[in-house]
């Protein structure tokens, strides 16, 4: 358990500093306040303004996302299939990252970093404008998730396989941000890899 804890805040810590202070950092825009209050905290202080206040508000899909998306006019049963079919492009932020987060990220700065912002599955249902559209869509999430689980554990009667699919799936779809074929590729390709190394473990064990 200690390692793992000093797994998890490594990676969390070093994960922010490349992120947002490193030479290479992902070019996003600073107010002048910020900057302001950056430089008046001393080192403590850019520590919890900078490397938590990203990961709390900036990491952490869900909230920003409905509330930007929540003031976007344009959403629609039109909209929220034009997201669920977009598909990432070189040289071409996504929609959600240029139009409704406004983070500044640009289409010419996506010719040097591959950066997205995360509006969570919540906020991409509710392009829609919909809150049945949400309540179904969550509940069809949910309900694929379990079962994927569900054959999972079926095939493999080992629990710790189970933990790290359900863990990873759960991560696909919470990042949802635009366009639909990515987490479900990724979940489909998933399950077969899961199916087949089950299958090669069964015929190893036979006898002859």
């Amino acid at each position: 358990m200690a390692a793992w804890a000093l797994g998890l805040v490594l990676t969390v810590v070093s994960g922010n500093y490349f992120r947002y202070f490193s030479q290479d950092q992902i070019p996003i825009f600073w107010t002048d306040q910020g900057k302001r209050d950056v430089v008046k905290g001393g080192v403590w202080g850019n520590l919890l303004y900078g490397w938590v206040s990203f990961l709390v508000i900036d990491r952490w899909p869900g909230l920003e996302g409905v509330m930007a998306v929540s003031s976007y006019p344009e959403k629609g049963i039109s909209l929220l299939v034009r997201v669920a079919g977009e598909r990432r492009q070189v040289n071409k932020a996504d929609f959600y990252t240029a139009e409704v987060a406004q983070s500044g990220f640009t289409d010419e700065r996506a010719k040097t970093y591959h950066y997205a912002s995360i509006s969570g599955p919540i906020a991409f249902l509710f392009y829609s404008g919909s809150l049945w559209i949400v309540f179904i869509g969550m509940c069809g999430l949910t309900f694929l998730l379990m079962m994927c689980e569900s054959m999972v554990a079926g095939l493999t009667r080992n629990p710790l396989v189970c933990a790290i699919f359900g863990a990873y799936g759960a991560f696909l779809f919470v990042q949802i941000s635009g366009g639909l074929a990515q987490p479900v590729s990724s979940l489909v390709f998933t399950l077969t890899a899961i199916g087949v190394l089950h299958l090669w473990r069964l015929s190893r064990s036979q006898p002859g």
